[in-house]
């Protein structure tokens, strides 16, 4: 069950008016301010056709090793904000490329434009540089999986998800 954050309920240990919203899920206590992880996965975007159909796009999973990261947020919120910016970036190609599948759970075509760029490019979303960080992941050859922390949220599917 989650409770509706107070709206007076101030951090105070950072000596300023940020607002913490807390959330309690499962007996957990949550905050807004929490780190806030998700995983990227590299997809191909390819072309199908018949000679008599028009060609359409349709999405596969090009391998299950290579372009994977591990997404870090500052917290969920500016996980949503960065989701919006990317997927409203019209001008760029990252919205054909990137695609929201859950909260902690992304796929990209590095072909098209990789997700990582997405916080170096201007047009997209560099206002989430310090706030945002890509870990690529080693490929599975006989090398680690970080593994993210299951974090309870509220699946709240913004932007063009």
């Amino acid at each position: 069950m989650v409770t509706q954050p107070s709206p007076n309920l101030y951090h105070k240990s950072w000596g300023s008016n940020l607002q913490v919203q807390h959330h309690i899920l499962h007996g957990r206590q949550l905050t807004a301010m929490s780190i806030f992880y998700a995983y990227a996965k590299n997809v191909s975007h390819s072309l199908t056709s018949t000679s008599v159909v028009p060609i359409k796009m349709s999405s596969q999973i090009n391998d299950d090793w290579s372009w994977r990261y591990v997404i870090v947020f500052a917290s969920s919120a500016v996980a949503d904000e960065w989701w919006r910016a990317v997927s409203s970036a019209f001008t760029t190609p990252f919205p054909d490329s990137v695609k929201r599948i859950t909260p902690q759970f992304y796929t990209h075509n590095p072909a098209k434009a990789n997700i990582a760029n997405s916080i170096t490019n201007q047009q997209v979303a560099a206002q989430f540089l310090g706030k945002v960080f890509f870990t690529l992941l080693n490929d599975r050859d006989g090398r680690i999986l970080s593994i993210i922390p299951r974090q309870y949220i509220t699946n709240q599917i913004n932007g063009n998800a």
